[in-house]
């Protein structure tokens, strides 16, 4: 049975923890926490929808910025839940509140903000309901599920003005904004040609069997949106997003971030035509998407490949995941810890290193919140486009050819069998509508 709702505090924290966590909560308090009432009162309250993985990365940085009061925890599995708010009640001081269910967040008129980091399928519902009730919203990539959902979700924002910010954090990082800009300023002349790509070694997942759901999961709010399927064992956590009823991929996982500076770099859109080729071959099981995939964007006067392996982790151009921009001055390399300068003929003119910390992405959408701008560095149009490359990728794949775009409406040309993966069935009540 899940306990929806339950007040968090220092002293709950304690006696649940024991007396002898006294001394570490006081030090992970520390002396920067401000104490006094008004300090607490001025803080931006926000609740925390998806407490694994990300979503506690996410939240450990929000909580280092000293503006944040944590007002609501969410999360359909008991055990993150739980450990989240030991991480939150050693850290403030105010009580918060938890739930299994995101919707009682939304009703809560002093939460400001989400921060959004579920399984794909529930990325566009969520943050639709969010705008909705009036909440700003950090939502990580890829954007949405399918095309359908991101369309609505750029119109609702626009409409309503609402505050968006898409977890694309690469495009708040200094070193790599001023690579991207001196590759959009014609520094390494025409470029006709750049690639990204990812590569890793994921293990299997095996055949799942029908199972009971475990007492600790709240598997009707875990599927949401997505039609009713029966839980089986091998699919909650982390392998749903190699099912295409939940997930988009390694493309849409990994694919979003690295097309997203790309796409920046090359100041692009939409293309006029999509291919891509791969498939299944590493493993025999249950996984749905490609281990293996390589996508063609063709903008018309320029070029754009992703490469994803799954299962192969030999890097390209000395890097497990990256993008490289092939100029006729010169080249670029970008990866996770800096990049390179390569003259036409392949001699390195310039290294330089660099990290990618999410807490300038964090930070910016914190600096909005209290004008409402939405930052147009990851709006929610350009969290819609680089995600509709992945969606564009993997609607070729499923149909094993090339789709044609109409880069003005940003939707297929003329083309049923595309435009039937263009949306998806929802569960009733679950659709995003404008």
């Amino acid at each position: 049975m899940h306990r929806s709702n339950p007040n968090w505090t220092r002293r709950r924290f304690i006696e649940r923890t024991g007396a002898g966590t006294t001394a570490l909560l006081a030090a992970a308090t520390g002396p920067g926490l401000p104490h006094s009432r008004g300090a607490e009162a001025e803080k931006l309250e926000i609740g925390f929808i998806g407490l694994r993985s990300r979503g506690t990365e996410l939240l450990n940085e929000f909580l280092a910025n000293p503006q944040v009061q944590v007002a609501w925890l969410c999360d359909v599995d008991q055990r993150a839940l739980d450990k989240a708010g030991q991480t939150v009640a050693g850290r403030q001081v105010r009580a918060f509140k938890t739930t299994p269910d995101f919707r009682r967040i939304l009703d809560d008129r002093r939460t400001q903000a989400v921060v959004i980091a579920t399984p794909d399928h529930w990325h566009a519902p969520a943050s639709v309901l969010a705008v909705k009730a009036g909440k700003a919203v950090y939502v990580e990539p890829p954007f949405s599920h399918n095309p359908r959902e991101g369309e609505i979700l750029v119109d609702l924002v626009r409409r309503n003005r609402g505050l968006l910010r898409v977890g694309l954090q690469r495009r708040s990082v200094p070193w790599i904004q001023e690579i991207l800009q001196r590759v959009r300023s014609g520094e390494f002349g025409n470029i006709h040609f750049a690639r990204a790509w990812h590569t890793a070694h994921r293990p299997g997942i095996g055949f799942g069997r029908l199972a009971p759901v475990p007492e600790w999961l709240n598997y009707e709010l875990w599927q949401g949106p997505a039609p009713d399927r029966p839980y089986r064992d091998n699919v909650v956590h982390d392998n749903w997003s190699s099912f295409w009823h939940w997930g988009t991929g390694d493309l849409g996982t990994h694919g979003v971030h690295w097309l997203d500076l790309a796409r920046w770099g090359l100041d692009l859109e939409c293309p006029v035509r999509v291919s891509s080729a791969g498939g299944r071959y590493h493993f025999e099981d249950d996984q749905e998407c490609p281990d293996t995939q390589v996508v063609t964007y063709d903008f018309g006067h320029q070029t754009l490949v992703w490469e994803h392996r799954s299962v192969l982790p030999q890097p390209l151009d000395g890097e497990p995941a990256g993008v490289s921009f092939l100029g006729e001055k010169g080249s670029v390399i970008l990866g996770n810890t800096g990049y390179r300068i390569l003259d036409p003929q392949g001699k390195e003119l310039q290294k330089t290193a660099g990290s990618v910390p999410s807490a300038p992405h964090v930070g910016h959408f914190l600096a909005s919140l209290p004008t409402r701008n939405e930052p147009p560095a990851a709006s929610a149009t350009e969290g819609h486009l680089s995600t509709l490359l992945c969606h564009l990728g993997n609607i070729s794949q499923r149909l094993g050819r090339s789709i044609r775009v109409n880069p003005e409406t940003r939707q297929v040309r003329e083309d049923r069998e595309a435009a039937s993966l263009w949306h998806r069935e929802y569960r009733p009540g679950w659709q995003p509508v404008l």
